[in-house]
C-alpha cells in the first residue's frame, strides 16, 4: 500500500500551539500563507480564530451557547427533552408529511403521526401518542418552524408545564439529534416508498416505530436498542443510588 492510500493519522494540536496560529493573523499574516505554510485546513484555522475572540479558550465545553449546555445537561436525564422535526412523504400524486417526536436521551421516537397537512395539528397528534405521562417532559426542542411556535403548541405545552427551547438562527447544532434521526427515518422509511393511501402510511409508520425502538440497533447508544439503553441507565442510576444509601447508613452507624 503507497503513502497516499494510507489512513491519514487524526492529528492533535495543544492549546499553545492553537493560539500560536491565531497570534500569526492577529499580526496580520494572511489565512491563505498560514494554512499553505503550516499545512492545517482554513476552518481549523478560522474555528481557532473565533474561539479565541469569544471565550479566549480551544475547548469544545467552554465554546457552547447557554442552551447547547442546558441540552446536554438534560440529555443525561431520562425522557426530560423531546425534539421534533417533520418531513415529506409521497402519497398517491401528493405529499403528506410524518411528525416524529424523539426521546433525546436515547433517540427512542416517543410519539409520532401522519397527515395531508405540515401543520400545528399535525404536531399535536404525535403529542397524543405519547404513551406517558408528558409532564415527564421538560423541554420541547425543535426549529423555528411555524408549524411549532404558534397558539395550539402554546396551550399544549403550558398545560403540561413543558419549556419550549427553538434551535437558534444559524445554528443547527442543537437540533442535531432530529435531524439524525429524520436522516435515518428517511433513508430507512421513506426513501423510494410511495403509499396508496394516508391509511396505509399510518399502518406502515407505526409498524416502524415499534421496530426503531424495539428491534434495531443505534451505534450512538453503544449498539443498544433504545429500549435496551433507557433500562440500562436507569439500572445504573438505581444501583448507584442503593450503594449511597448503604454507605451512608453505615457511616451513620459508625
Amino acid at each position: 500500500m503507497t503513502d497516499s492510500n494510507k489512513k491519514r493519522k487524526r492529528r492533535t494540536y495543544t492549546h499553545e500551539f492553537k493560539n500560536q496560529f491565531v497570534q500569526l493573523y492577529l499580526n496580520d499574516k494572511q489565512k491563505c500563507d498560514i494554512v499553505r505554510e503550516y499545512d492545517i485546513s482554513a476552518s481549523l484555522l478560522d474555528k481557532w480564530i473565533k474561539q479565541s475572540e469569544n471565550t479566549g479558550s480551544f475547548k469544545k465545553k467552554d465554546n457552547r451557547t447557554p442552551e447547547e449546555q442546558e441540552l446536554i445537561a438534560l440529555r443525561k436525564r431520562n425522557k426530560n427533552v423531546a425534539v421534533s422535526d417533520l418531513t415529506y412523504v409521497s402519497v398517491g400524486t401528493n405529499w403528506h408529511y410524518i411528525c416524529i417526536l424523539i426521546d433525546l436521551f436515547n433517540r427512542e421516537i416517543i410519539g409520532y403521526s401522519a397527515g395531508r397537512n405540515k401543520d400545528a395539528s399535525l404536531v399535536a397528534k404525535a403529542f397524543s401518542k405519547v404513551n406517558t405521562n408528558l409532564e415527564n417532559i421538560q423541554v420541547f426542542h425543535t426549529d423555528r418552524g411555524n408549524e411549532f411556535k404558534n397558539q395550539l403548541i402554546d396551550e399544549t405545552l403550558e398545560t403540561f408545564h413543558i419549556k419550549r427551547s427553538l434551535s437558534m438562527k444559524g445554528c443547527p447544532y442543537d437540533n442535531a439529534v432530529a435531524d439524525a434521526t429524520f436522516k435515518i427515518i428517511k433513508t430507512e422509511f421513506v426513501k423510494g416508498q410511495t403509499f396508496e393511501r394516508l391509511d396505509d402510511l399510518k399502518y406502515q409508520l407505526a409498524d416502524y416505530v415499534n421496530w426503531f425502538n424495539n428491534y434495531r440497533i443505534h451505534s450512538s447508544l453503544g449498539y443498544l436498542i433504545p429500549y435496551q439503553y433507557r433500562i440500562t441507565n436507569l439500572t445504573i442510576q438505581f444501583t448507584y443510588i442503593v450503594h449511597i444509601s448503604r454507605f451512608y447508613k453505615f457511616v451513620n452507624m459508625v
